[in-house]
C-alpha cells in the first residue's frame, strides 16, 4: 500500500511497546512513505492466508483513490468491509432529571411558555444552552432538527413533558460525546462517529456516516458537539420513516438507499 494509518487501539494489538512502525514488520505490515501527488507502485509477494487492506490518504478524512491488482494461482475471494444499517434501541431506565435541571424548566416554562404551556424553538434553545456547558451549546437550527424528531401533532412546539425527555437524552449524548471523543478534540472524526452511533443504538455503514460526517460539520474539519446531536435526531427519525413504510418498492431497496436519498436534504 501507498500508506498506511493505523488507530491506536489496533495499532496497540500488533505491535509491542516501544516498537517503532518503521521497523520490518514481515506479515503485519507493508508500507511505503512518499511525497504527496507522487505515483507510487509496489510489488508484494505474500503467503497463503487472508489479508485486510487497509487504504488511507495523505490528509486526514480527505476522499482519496487507489487500485489494487491481484494475481494468484488459485481462486481468491475479494471482498469489502458493508453491511445493512440498523437500529437496536435497548431499553433501559432513563437517568431521573436532576433538581437542578427541573428547576431550570420550570422557570423557563413560567417566563416563556406560550398559552398551551409548550416552548417554541428559541425558548428550547435557551433553556439547553442555560444548562449545559457553552461547548456543547446547541445552534438554532440543531434545536429546530430536534423539534423535527419528536412527535408534535404538527405543532413547532414541545410539551413539558418532551423537553424533561428531551434534557436527558442530551446529558446521555453528552457522556457518550465525551466517550468517543478520544483526543479531547470537542469534535468526532469519522471513526469516533461511527463508534459513538453504535453506543446510541444506531449502526451505519461507512458511507452513510462519512454522509453524515460531511453534512454535519458545520464549516469545520471534524463534527462538534451540536453536529453529533443532528446526526442521531436525523437518523432516529429515518429509521422510524422507514419502518413505518407500507411502499413495498421503498423496503426492497433497503434502509442504506433510504438513508443516502434523505441525509442530503
Amino acid at each position: 500500500l501507498s500508506s498506511l494509518t493505523v488507530h491506536s487501539q489496533l495499532f496497540a494489538k500488533a505491535v509491542p511497546p516501544n516498537q517503532s512502525l518503521t521497523e520490518p514488520y514481515a506479515g503485519i505490515f507493508h508500507f511505503t512513505f512518499w511525497q504527496y501527488g507522487e505515483g507510487v507502485w509496489r510489488k508484494l509477494r505474500l503467503d497463503p492466508g487472508n489479508y485486510i487492506i487497509v487504504g488511507s490518504t495523505y490528509r486526514p478524512n480527505a476522499p482519496g483513490e487507489f487500485f489494487i491488482r491481484i494475481f494468484s494461482k488459485t481462486s481468491n475471494t475479494l471482498g469489502v468491509q458493508d453491511f445493512r444499517c440498523s437500529s437496536g434501541y435497548r431499553p433501559v431506565m432513563a437517568t431521573p432529571i436532576s433538581p437542578e435541571d427541573q428547576t431550570s424548566i420550570e422557570k423557563t416554562f413560567v417566563n416563556k411558555a406560550g398559552p398551551d404551556d409548550r416552548l417554541d424553538v428559541n425558548g428550547i434553545m435557551k433553556l439547553l444552552n442555560s444548562v449545559i456547558e457553552k461547548d456543547y451549546h446547541l445552534s438554532l437550527e440543531t434545536c429546530r432538527q430536534i423539534i423535527f424528531g419528536e412527535d408534535t401533532e404538527g405543532r413547532s412546539t414541545l410539551s413539558r413533558e418532551q423537553v424533561e425527555n428531551l434534557l436527558t437524552d442530551l446529558r446521555t449524548l453528552q457522556s457518550i460525546f465525551n466517550q468517543f471523543d478520544e483526543d479531547s478534540s470537542g469534535t468526532m472524526s469519522p471513526f469516533e462517529l461511527s463508534l459513538a452511533l453504535e453506543a446510541v443504538g444506531l449502526q451505519c455503514d461507512n458511507k452513510v456516516v462519512q454522509l453524515l460526517s460531511e453534512r454535519f460539520v458545520a464549516g469545520e474539519q471534524d463534527l462538534p458537539f451540536h453536529g453529533f446531536v443532528s446526526c442521531v435526531t436525523r437518523l432516529r427519525k429515518l429509521f422510524a420513516l422507514f419502518d413505518s413504510q407500507t411502499n413495498q418498492e421503498v423496503k426492497d431497496k433497503g434502509i442504506n438507499a433510504w438513508l443516502l436519498q434523505f441525509l442530503t436534504l
